[in-house]
């Protein structure tokens, strides 16, 4: 996110194609490592079947909307591809949430081991909810960003996401009512899981 701020303000001289393709390429390490780690935590073929191909769609999808400029020049295509990739990417990312979460609440593990799944789990809340915003987003127009910058709505919804993990209040004002209580609810679930992973491993 902080490369794609530099090339919109022209600090480096980076097309933003370029820039789509290098964060496909990383985008696609990242969903060949969380398919492994998946794998660990569904024993069930059909479901990890389901969570490749979410994988691939998600994939192919945020590949298109940032790479292809039929699609990053057109408001309405963008909307659709970027809906289709976050509502796909938001489902392997709740099977990673709920695979990881059992790991380190049901099964006991070294200190080490378990802080490093809970940090995990933390960061997993921050793109939970950057892919939520998105979809909210996509879906109604003008709640996260102005139809005509609609190719940035994952870049503020990344920067709403993560700000919230700190504090309640947002980084960019006004903020839709409905994108405000989505950070709220953001921001209490992480404080909350905070105090419970603390709780757990003290018990330890």
């Amino acid at each position: 996110m902080f490369l794609q701020e530099l090339i919109i303000q022209e600090r480096i001289p980076v097309t933003m194609t370029f820039f789509g393709i290098t964060q496909s390429i990383i985008i696609l390490c990242l969903i060949i490592t969380n398919s492994f780690f998946v794998k660990e935590f569904i024993p069930n073929k059909g479901w990890f079947y389901l969570v490749c191909i979410l994988n691939g769609v998600s994939f192919i999808s945020i590949t298109i909307s940032h790479t292809v400029p039929a699609v990053t020049g057109d408001p309405e295509l963008y909307k659709m591809f970027s809906l289709v990739g976050a509502v796909a990417v938001l489902s392997t990312l709740w099977f990673t949430f709920m695979g990881a979460t059992k790991d380190i609440f049901k099964l006991k593990h070294d200190l080490g081991y378990s802080l490093l799944g809970a940090v995990n789990i933390f960061i997993l809340i921050g793109f939970i909810f950057t892919f939520f915003i998105t979809i909210s987003g996509s879906v109604f127009p003008n709640m996260v960003v102005a139809p005509d910058q609609i190719s940035n709505i994952d870049a503020v919804a990344n920067k709403l996401a993560f700000y919230a993990l700190a504090i309640m209040d947002s980084p960019f004002d006004p903020v839709n009512p409905f994108i405000r209580n989505i950070l709220m609810l953001e921001s209490i679930f992480a404080h909350l899981f905070v105090v419970v992973i603390i709780g757990r491993l003290l018990s330890k």
